[in-house]
């Protein structure tokens, strides 16, 4: 197996790589900061001339976060090692060792690529990370992907999120998922980016801080859904998905896809309301510090 030009997200099948194929063509589009986010794309081919490739996100320099792989569904098993093998060699997998981060994402499509991955992470991180099914991945189907938005009610307006309320955003994110204050800071570094990219916001009438909002993270998964409590219950949610969904159709011509806890039963039930499918096999694996 040898090293080989970048493939283009053009010539990544939908179905096979969904996660893959956004996730390139976010970079593509310069909807992800290379400078930021991504250490680097690595593309080799098989001696049957079958393509293997791989994305090493990051969130801050030296400290990978994602690591998102693709193949050729006629690959057969030693193709597969030889191309694992490539993934974590050895400077990766000191990374991956001294990397300070809570969880670290892995994208595993097409299926024939689930176990040989995921075994050799579990050795190489010296078991350092659970990776348990704590998040389903759900997908919108090609027939649902332009349904209408509706008019927002009277008083709100769409706008987006400023620098000066990232510090609000970020607080609120941690109380989203429970997690502690401390950690605020580092999801300021998630916001910051995240703002950089098209976003979906709602403001009331002359309120300064927004009432509801969702991004894309720079694997292009739709994330971060919130609507301040004493605006919920007008449909301001189901508007924002569909809002945001439709900017990544229209961009990237891709299915959209989110991640959502197995415990929020709210959220899964809302994206479920939608048509949105849960995709059965854990193609997304969110490996957490134990």
């Amino acid at each position: 197996m040898e090293k080989c030009d970048t493939i283009d997200s053009s010539h990544v099948a939908d179905e096979e790589n969904l996660l893959y194929k956004l996730y390139l063509s976010m970079i593509e589009k310069g909807w992800t900061n290379t400078n930021k986010e991504v250490q680097s794309i690595e593309s080799y081919i098989s001696e049957r001339g079958l393509y293997f490739s791989v994305i090493y996100g990051i969130i801050k320099e030296g400290t990978i976060n994602r690591i998102s792989v693709h193949c050729d569904s006629r690959a057969i098993s030693v193709e597969i090692s030889t191309f694992v093998d490539l993934v974590f060699r050895q400077d990766i997998v000191d990374q991956l060792r001294k990397a300070n981060v809570s969880r670290i994402i892995l994208h595993l499509q097409p299926e024939i690529l689930y176990m040989p991955v995921m075994e050799k992470f579990n050795k190489v991180t010296d078991h350092g990370y659970n990776s348990g099914e704590r998040y389903q991945l759900y997908f919108l189907p090609k027939n649902l992907s332009f349904r209408l938005i509706p008019g927002l009610p009277v008083g709100y307006s769409f706008g987006s999120i400023s620098d000066s309320q990232v510090e609000f955003v970020a607080g609120i994110w941690c109380q989203d998922i429970g997690a502690d204050q401390s950690l605020s800071k580092i999801k300021e570094d998630y916001v910051k980016l995240n703002i950089k990219r098209p976003h979906v916001a709602l403001y009331y009438e002359r309120e300064k801080l927004p009432v509801g909002w969702m991004m894309i993270y720079s694997d292009g998964q739709m994330g971060q859904l919130h609507v301040v409590q004493n605006h919920r219950g007008k449909g301001l949610a189901r508007i924002i998905i569909r809002k945001l969904t439709q900017l990544v159709k229209d961009s990237h011509s891709i299915w959209p896809t989110v991640s959502i806890d197995v415990s929020n039963d709210i959220s899964i039930k809302l994206f479920q309301s939608e048509g949105w499918t849960r995709v059965p096999r854990p193609y997304k694996v969110i490996a957490c510090k134990k």
